[in-house]
């Protein structure tokens, strides 16, 4: 159960699993909400990998009482019809609506998938504190959870979000058929966008929301004399546009797009500002199309890039260290080269959906087996 399929990390993850739990095993049923509207829908992406899915009357991401109770009250009737025997859910709202209506309707084993957190970058520390006691409570009532990552497992575990046994780990899972595209490609995107052959264009992919971070892009690109190329969509794009113009920044917005290899194939350096991250897909996508890679170590980036070989990594809040990193590649060709070649190594080497999709069937296997023992130890 995903809060909606809007272009972004979890919906490859989701698309990745409906496609490969059958082989071991695993019948499932996918549910989600509606996406918003400044957001792009990747509803498609599932469509076109033949993935039949049901949309969960009144699940948005925002907060919608009525709606949130339609949903709820949805969700109970169904899984007490199905009877399923595990509800994975997926991102914030399907991760609290889809939790509590699975214990409500007594469904056996409830798990859930956190692909990054928002206890760090996305609001203050007053709110923060208050997502993270709510998440707490809702991992009381959660026999497993997942994260891309051990980084991520070990964070989580240093927030007491829930004991060490109850917290694992899944490998790097993303389809990297088509990356990288042709160079022809790539020329065809930077004359859409406006970019000659001549600039440097240093990249980035994501949703244009503030713990993206790509705010501290723009200002880097203002300094920096190269353009930045944006893909994505979003309820900051405004507000950025409007950053841009007032620093004089070169900055180009994208918008979505539905080919990021050929996106990816017209940028000379790929970087991320982000100030919280799980471990983006946009970011394997990337080092699939060799390039070089200026990222935060923040998350589980760490497992991906090795400093200096495979990308450069820098201090999240540091803004600094950022435009530092990104001059280092920019003003070094050959450099560029080698930790592109690096990169798509060493992710074609980690990248595993079979072994991701294995990791998350044990888990319902175990999540199934624990509630079990425990019910019988109750009797």
């Amino acid at each position: 159960m995903l809060t909606r399929a809007n272009v972004g990390g979890p919906v490859h993850h989701v698309r990745i699993l409906e496609r490969e739990l059958p082989a071991l095993g695993v019948r499932s049923s996918l549910l989600l909400g509606r996406v918003g509207g400044c957001e792009g829908d990747a509803t498609g992406l599932l469509s076109a990998a033949g993935i039949t899915y049901r949309v969960v009357p009144g699940l948005r991401r925002s907060v919608r009482p009525f709606d949130d109770a339609r949903a709820f009250a949805w969700l109970v009737r169904t899984f007490r019809r199905e009877k399923p025997d595990v509800v994975h859910t997926h991102t914030g709202k399907a991760g609290l609506i889809g939790r509590l209506a699975a214990r409500f309707a007594k469904v056996p084993a409830v798990v859930h998938t956190h692909h990054g957190h928002l206890f760090r970058g996305y609001w203050g520390s007053a709110r923060s504190t208050g997502m993270l006691a709510l998440e707490r409570a809702l991992a009381r009532r959660t026999d497993l959870l997942f994260v891309p990552g051990e980084p991520l497992r070990d964070e989580l575990i240093a927030l007491r979000l829930a004991p060490a046994e109850r917290i694992v780990a899944y490998p790097p899972a993303i389809d990297l058929d088509g990356f990288p595209a042709s160079a022809e490609a790539g020329r065809a995107v930077r004359g859409r966008l406006g970019v000659s052959e001549a600039d440097v264009v240093v990249g980035t992919v994501g949703r244009l929301v503030a713990v993206k971070g790509v705010d501290r892009l723009v200002r880097a690109a203002s300094k920096g004399g190269w353009t930045l190329a944006v893909a994505g969509g979003g309820p900051e794009r405004r507000r950025l546009e409007e950053l841009a113009r007032s620093l004089g920044a070169r900055v180009t917005f994208a918008g979505e797009t539905s080919d990021p290899a050929a996106f990816l194939a017209a940028l000379d350096v790929f970087a991320l500002g982000s100030r919280n991250e799980g471990l983006p897909a946009a970011l394997l996508e990337a080092m699939g199309s060799g390039l070089a890679c200026v990222v935060p170590a923040v998350g589980s980036i760490p497992e991906l890039i090795q400093p200096g070989v495979t990308g450069l990594l820098y201090d999240a809040p540091d803004d600094a260290a950022l435009s530092r990193a990104i001059d280092a590649v920019i003003g070094d060709a050959a450099l560029r080269e080698t930790l592109g070649r690096a990169a798509t190594r060493a992710v074609r080497r980690i990248v595993d959906p079979r072994a991701m999709a294995a990791v998350v069937a044990d888990g319902y296997a175990r999540a199934l087996a624990s509630r079990r023992s425990l019910e019988r130890a109750r009797r």
